[in-house]
């Protein structure tokens, strides 16, 4: 089984933008900041961090409808 090799290599705000631009979309300016002063465990602990649950869907019901399958119901 193929192994990976941890990165040993220098590590600067370059790379951070890089890894950025690689796996997400829409970096801002504040991001690309906040990630080069991280290490690249600390971008790696943040980027492979899990969401969590969505939130429930909402419906929104038109009232005429409502009012219609109270009348029919």
């Amino acid at each position: 089984m193929a192994t990976l090799n941890k990165y040993a290599g220098p590590w600067s705000r370059y790379l951070a933008a890089h890894l950025l631009r690689r796996t997400t979309y829409g970096v801002n300016y504040d991001t690309l900041v906040k990630f080069g002063n991280y290490t690249l465990d600390q971008c790696l602990d943040h980027l492979l961090q899990p969401l969590g649950d969505p939130p429930p869907p909402t419906i929104q019901v038109p009232k005429i409808l409502i009012h219609l399958l109270a009348i029919l119901g």
